[in-house]
């Protein structure tokens, strides 16, 4: 008979979270549906064994893992609300609850899918596996953050805090805390994330500005204008071009052609990334071009 599972029916986050019941389990963890006591909501925490804590390698590779979720804010990916280290040293992330079956789930229950109906589905994880690939550079998807650029010390600041504030839950932090202030701290990591979470990795002033909507981000282009920073632009019919660098003429409500802007954008990041990167190896190394002895020596 097997030994009960130690989660199930357990308090986690001072009270926060309580485990409800075990709905998957894979090589790293487990994941349980668990109520949010103080909103009465449904959500799901995945935790790594705790036979593999002692594993290095493992315990990296899920903090990694929670990080990089929390980055996403795709609609087609789940939504990571915080992650970090109970006080038994568990590693845990809890995350958005979905109903319904999983694709596994489905295929078993109703065999293979037609090629019309798995179609969407395969789109809809490639765009989110795309996101994911593509969150290497910094972004702001919230209204524009006034001085973001031209107070761009003070607004250092405040990703300083934000990053001290995420380790401090990832070390168990939250566990040393009172209920409120547990959730106070949390509210406040939230709203730092929502405002400044997309751009804490950019250390400094950026290079270029791309914006797709210069209406609606009209400060952020006043800001990159008033620092001499070029802006690459998507400017529509009923919005002026004043201030935009690289002008694209277009539609900016458009989902698909929005998201046609962004993947341009990204693939020319990558690229001169991929560029710059070779530049470096060969300056390193020296680029060596064979010669025919019989030329050198002629």
């Amino acid at each position: 008979m097997a030994a009960p599972d130690p989660f199930i029916g357990r308090d986690i986050l001072n009270g926060e979270f309580r485990i409800l019941e075990k709905i998957g389990t894979g090589g790293m963890g487990s994941v349980y549906k668990a109520n949010q006591t103080a909103m009465n909501r449904p959500v799901a925490v995945k935790i790594l064994h705790p036979k593999l804590t002692n594993r290095k390698d493992l315990v990296s590779r899920f903090r990694r893992e929670a990080k990089a979720m929390s980055h996403l804010s795709h609609p087609n990916t789940v939504r990571v609300l915080l992650y970090g280290e109970l006080e038994d040293g568990s590693l845990y992330i809890v995350m958005e609850y979905l109903e319904g079956k999983n694709l596994n789930q489905t295929v078993r229950s109703e065999g293979p899918m037609p090629v019309e109906r798995a179609l969407p589905i395969l789109i809809q994880v490639c765009e989110a596996l795309e996101e994911a690939h593509r969150a290497g550079q910094p972004f702001v998807e919230q209204r524009w953050l006034g001085g973001m650029l031209t107070n761009f010390k003070t607004i250092k600041t405040s990703i300083r805090r934000l990053k001290e504030m995420e380790q401090t839950i990832e070390g168990g932090g939250l566990e040393r805390m009172s209920k409120k202030e547990a959730l106070t701290f949390q509210r406040e990591v939230d709203k730092l994330n929502k405002s400044i979470g997309g751009i804490k990795e950019m250390n400094a002033l950026p290079d270029a500005l791309f914006v797709i909507d210069v209406g609606y981000h009209k400060i952020a282009v006043a800001e990159a204008q008033k620092l001499g920073i070029p802006v690459i632009g998507v400017v529509d019919t009923n919005h002026s071009p004043e201030g935009i660098a690289y002008v694209i003429p277009g539609n900016d409500d458009s989902s698909r052609a929005v998201r046609l802007y962004a993947r341009g954008v990204a693939d020319a990041v990558l690229e001169g990334k991929a560029q710059a990167l070779q530049g470096v190896v060969n300056a390193a190394t020296g680029e060596f071009v064979e010669v025919n002895e019989e030329e050198h020596a002629a």
